[in-house]
């Protein structure tokens, strides 16, 4: 393996996101949602969605499911801390961009990106987290599933 790509796993696992997982859990409880994901589930279902850039080393853009994208998003919303995380990690930003998901051919590009980042995360990891951290689009609505991209700077088209 690529020891750019170990080292920034290697930044990565020792990221404590722990605080990032807090938040989100408080705020769906706060909406009358439960949880679904261990705290423990949570930080690594997210770590594992952090890990694509380094696992597909090349691409630009990288899709997370809804489960997780509710942790995801209380970690950007700390702008700062978010920023010093990519830095740290990446050496760059990583940003979010939400799908519109009327918008069928995107709709159809982002569930690709979905399928591809979920087989990526299976194949080098053996098995996800939690099934419900990354459902199988081939055996629930895609629909619930599929809902935002991260990708690097510059932005490409997917």
């Amino acid at each position: 393996m690529n020891i750019i790509i170990v080292k920034g796993l290697e930044a990565l696992e020792g990221e404590d996101l722990s605080g990032v997982v807090r938040l989100a859990n408080k705020k769906m409880l706060r909406e009358g949602r439960q949880p679904i994901l261990t705290e423990e589930e949570a930080a690594t279902a997210l770590k594992q969605y952090y890990a694509l850039p380094f696992l597909r080393p090349g691409e630009q853009q990288f899709a997370v499911s809804s489960t997780v994208d509710d942790y995801w998003h209380s970690h950007i919303l700390d702008t700062f801390a978010y920023q010093q995380f990519c830095a740290r990690v990446y050496g760059h930003m990583m940003h979010h961009g939400p799908l519109d998901q009327d918008d069928e051919p995107e709709f159809e590009v982002v569930k690709n990106l979905y399928d591809l980042s979920r087989t990526t995360l299976l194949s080098h990891f053996g098995e996800l987290v939690s099934p419900l951290a990354y459902p199988d689009t081939m055996t629930c609505s895609a629909k619930n599933v599929v809902v935002c991209v991260m990708y690097c700077e510059p932005r490409q088209a997917a």
